[in-house]
C-alpha cells in the first residue's frame, strides 16, 4: 500500500512539473508576440499640421477672385520634417485632391500655391496621409472666394419700356465706340425714352460695373444717358453720352438685394426711322455666390 501511494504521488509530482515547463514555454511564445504588438502601436508617432493663413496673391484688393493664386502657410510637429503634405478642397460631403503638394521644411513649417476656384466659402486642407511610424494629421482653413458675374447671363426681374422702345437684354454681336461685344445687355428706341430692366442680388453682391455708351449703329445726332438704381434710390448716373463716347461705372454694394439699368434715350426729331441704340458693356456684378 505504501508503495502504491509513494508511486501516485510521485506521479503527481511529475504532472506537476511538466504542467510547469508547458506552462513556461507557452508564455514563452506568447509574450513577444503581444510585446511585439504593443511596441508597434505604442511607435506611431503623433503628429500635428496646423494651417495658420490663406492669402491672395495676386491681388492687392480685398477680395479673393476665383482664379487668384492662393498661398497657405502653416507649421507641423518636429517629426513631419523632410515629409510631403498635400492639398484638399471640401465640395459637398468630399474632400477633392488639389494639385499642389509641399514638403516640410528643416524649421517645421510649410508653404503651398494654389488656384482660387468656385465661389463662396471655400474650406481648405492640408494634410499628412501617415506612414508605417507617424499617425496622420490635417489643418483646415475656409477663405471666401469672389465671382465676377454678367448681367447678361441673369435673369431679367423686371424691365420697363414704353411703346416704341426696347428695355436692356441679352444681344449679340454690337460695336460700341469701336469696340466690338460679341453679347451685352442692350436696348432701342425711336424716340425720346426712358427703359430699365432690374436684376436681383440676393444681397450677396460686393461691386458692380459696366462700360456704358450708344452702340455706333445709333443715329448720329441721339444720346444716352445711363443711370444705376440700386433699391430704388439713384447710386449713379452718366449724362448725355453721343455716339462714339463711352462711360465707366464702378459702384461698391452693400447687401443689395436689386439693381436697376436705366437707360434715356434722347432722339431729336424722331420719324421713327432713326434710333438709338443705348449699351451696357461688360455689366457684371462681383458676388460670393450666384445672383
Amino acid at each position: 500500500m505504501l508503495g502504491r501511494h509513494s508511486d501516485t504521488a510521485r506521479l503527481r509530482r511529475i504532472g506537476a512539473a511538466l504542467l510547469a515547463v508547458a506552462t513556461t514555454a507557452l508564455l514563452a511564445a506568447v509574450l513577444p508576440l503581444v510585446t511585439a504588438s504593443s511596441a508597434e502601436a505604442a511607435g506611431k508617432g503623433t503628429t500635428s499640421v496646423t494651417l495658420k493663413s490663406i492669402t491672395d496673391a495676386s491681388t492687392t484688393g480685398s477680395f479673393t477672385l476665383a482664379g487668384d493664386d492662393l498661398t497657405l502657410r502653416g507649421t507641423t510637429s518636429g517629426n513631419l520634417v523632410g515629409m510631403t503634405l498635400h492639398l484638399q478642397v471640401h465640395r459637398g460631403s468630399r474632400w477633392i485632391p488639389v494639385a499642389a503638394a509641399a514638403t516640410v521644411s528643416p524649421s517645421s513649417t510649410f508653404v503651398l500655391v494654389a488656384r482660387a476656384a468656385g465661389v463662396g466659402r471655400q474650406v481648405y486642407r492640408v494634410g499628412f496621409a501617415g506612414s508605417a511610424t507617424l499617425k496622420p494629421s490635417a489643418g483646415t482653413r475656409a477663405v471666401t472666394v469672389w465671382r465676377w458675374f454678367p448681367l447678361v447671363d441673369q435673369p431679367i426681374a423686371s424691365k420697363v419700356a414704353p411703346a416704341g422702345s426696347t428695355a436692356p437684354h441679352p444681344s449679340d454681336a454690337l460695336t460700341v465706340a469701336g469696340t466690338g461685344y460679341p453679347r451685352v445687355l442692350a436696348g432701342s428706341s425711336t424716340r425720346t425714352a426712358t427703359t430699365s430692366s432690374d436684376f436681383a442680388l440676393g444681397e450677396r453682391c460686393a461691386a458692380f460695373s459696366a462700360t456704358v455708351g450708344l452702340a455706333d449703329r445709333s443715329a448720329s445726332d441721339t444720346t444716352a444717358t445711363f443711370t444705376v438704381v440700386l433699391d430704388g434710390a439713384t447710386a449713379a448716373r452718366r449724362a448725355d453720352l453721343a455716339v462714339g463716347a463711352t462711360a465707366a461705372f464702378g459702384i461698391a454694394l452693400t447687401g443689395n438685394s436689386r439693381i436697376r439699368l436705366e437707360q434715356t434715350a434722347v432722339v431729336p426729331d424722331p420719324d421713327g426711322s432713326r434710333q438709338a441704340v443705348p449699351a451696357w458693356p461688360l455689366a457684371k456684378v462681383l458676388c460670393s455666390a450666384k445672383p
